[in-house]
């Protein structure tokens, strides 16, 4: 007995030895820095901690989708959730709803389809805030691409920044964002850069030239709250939405993600396109803006039709708060 426990104590020290190994790894990958011991010890043990997440989740022969360490691994839950989320909190502004066609069409994959141009390259909206204004601007680089037929990079900075009815890193309303739109329209990427990646945002101090397709476009909700209308909807262009990242998304690498009875709003992102897998079912695809090293090379599948979900939730939560813009 005493041997056995004393293997059981090598096994262990060898193991957290590893684990202190690949942190230290991870702190000079990500270039990260604490203030003191105390700061790091806490890193070290969230780091820890999401580790069994990861080991345990994986190790379900049923899963569908798998985690990993990502530049997020050394942060707990609620530090994740400070520094990368929103609270969208309730939405009591009515859309208009516009009755669209219904979709025949087995899948949608914007990211691909016409050579990808309604899909703009993977961004990192960095320590900021800013996952509104990156699925705003995404839906309306969307409709521009299918519209004119040609791929276009509009300035989430604009939105960060000059649109005074939103919070900038502090978060924003996606109606608003699309008021704003509808009203000033929106400047080139390269006229306007991202800069905000650092949690502050300057201000609104550019004089670059908009575009003038944006001007009085219009923006909808879904015709009625259920799959088959977010369906039809992405049928026609990316549609924006707020989701509950919880920790799942944290440590998402790949696969399709089937925890999806959360039903909070802290996130928004871009629903790109739906299809199925034969080994995890019918899926949404969506753009994220945590860059590409995040999830399936920056996008997150989600379980689509499962049997026990709300239509008027809908997966992650994502039926909600749904809009997309009609350009004029």
């Amino acid at each position: 007995m005493f041997f056995l426990s004393l293997a059981a104590v090598i096994t262990l020290s060898m193991a957290i030895d590893g684990l202190q190994s690949n942190f230290n790894a991870h702190v000079i990958r990500y270039n990260l820095f604490f203030n003191n011991h105390a700061e790091r010890s806490k890193a070290f043990d969230n780091y820890q901690q999401n580790d069994a997440i990861i080991q345990k989740h994986n190790a379900d022969d049923m899963t569908t989708y798998f985690l990993a360490h990502n530049r997020f691994s050394h942060l707990s839950e609620h530090e994740f959730a400070t520094l990368m989320l929103s609270n969208f909190g309730g939405w009591s502004r009515k859309l208009s709803r516009t009755v669209i066609p219904e979709s025949n069409k087995d899948s949608v994959d914007w990211s691909v389809d016409n050579g990808g141009i309604a899909v703009s390259s993977i961004a990192d909206q960095g320590s900021c805030g800013s996952c509104w204004a990156f699925s705003t601007v995404g839906a309306y680089e969307g409709a521009f691409a299918i519209r004119y037929n040609e791929a276009v990079n509009f300035s989430e900075q604009m939105l960060v920044s000059c649109d005074e009815g939103d919070n900038g890193c502090a978060g924003g309303w996606l109606p608003d964002a699309f008021d704003y739109v509808s009203a000033n329209s929106l400047c080139y990427e390269s006229d306007f850069p991202y800069v905000s990646g650092n949690g502050t945002a300057p201000d609104c101090t550019t004089t670059c030239q908009v575009t003038p397709a944006l001007l009085n476009s219009t923006h909808h909700g879904l015709y009625t709250q259920s799959e088959s209308a977010m369906k039809d909807a992405v049928a026609l262009t990316p549609v924006t939405v707020a989701v509950c990242a919880n920790y799942h998304w944290q440590l998402y690498h790949h696969g399709i993600m089937n925890h999806v009875n959360s039903t909070c709003h802290d996130h928004g992102v871009l629903v790109v396109g739906y299809g199925n897998d034969r080994s995890g079912g019918d899926y949404w695809k969506i753009k994220n803006s945590w860059g590409e090293e995040w999830g399936e090379d920056g996008f997150i599948r989600i379980s689509r039709n499962v049997p026990d979900i709300s239509q008027e939730d809908g997966p992650c939560g994502m039926l909600t708060f749904a809009i997309y813009p009609e350009l004029v």
